[in-house]
């Protein structure tokens, strides 16, 4: 029997690099890494999961985004039959909900079919901006998520905000995780999102 796939969203992962400096540009992608790549993990459990990333991005003409050479990287190994993931890039203007992405992924080669979703095995979210996309401005935003009754767990060391104040990463990053946590409460979705620095797999 073919074994359910983890769903990994990325929300806008590319983000806004001009604006922050190496730590807050680099540290997503080397966990993303973890997850396409798996013998870079020291976690096996990675190794070991099939996985359905969806990547909500835009490509124009000439762009050399990183997000855009590991897309290219997976499909590669995908068409080699070497790797244990499927990729799928969506319009991030387009407003799909995650009824929707779950209803596209189905229609994928393969027919890739998502692990169920509980508490324990979550969708998993990582990308920018922490206090805007990943939690509430778009219809798959985790909050969004949670009023239809989906779980999500955020991965802290996949986020990264560059609208908030802040000098430093760090203060960005705290800054961005008390409004993340603020909107998390005021919506009363605490029981549908986990945030974490590890993946529930």
């Amino acid at each position: 029997m073919k074994r359910a796939s983890v769903l990994l969203l990325l929300i806008d992962f590319e983000g806004h690099p001009a604006l922050g400096d190496y730590a807050l540009n680099e540290t997503r992608f080397s966990k993303l890494k973890e997850f396409i790549f798996p013998a870079s993990s020291d976690q096996p459990r990675i190794w070991n999961e099939p996985l359905v990333v969806v990547s909500s991005h835009t490509y124009l003409p000439g762009d050399s985004k990183k997000i855009r050479t590991l897309e290219d990287m997976v499909k590669q190994e995908i068409k080699e039959d070497r790797s244990h993931m499927k990729w799928m890039t969506i319009d991030p203007q387009a407003k799909h909900t995650i009824q929707d992405i779950l209803n596209m992924v189905r229609n994928l080669p393969g027919s890739p079919k998502i692990r169920m979703n509980s508490p324990e095995t979550p969708i998993l979210i990582g990308g920018t901006n922490t206090a805007g996309c990943i939690v509430d401005a778009r219809a798959y935003s985790a909050i969004n998520c949670a009023k239809e009754g989906y779980y999500t767990q955020i991965l802290l060391p996949m986020c990264a905000d560059y609208q908030v104040k802040g000098v430093t990463t760090a203060d960005k990053q705290m800054q961005a995780f008390s409004i993340l946590y603020k909107r998390i409460k005021d919506n009363d979705a605490i029981k549908y999102i986990d945030i974490g620095m590890e993946p529930k797999i």
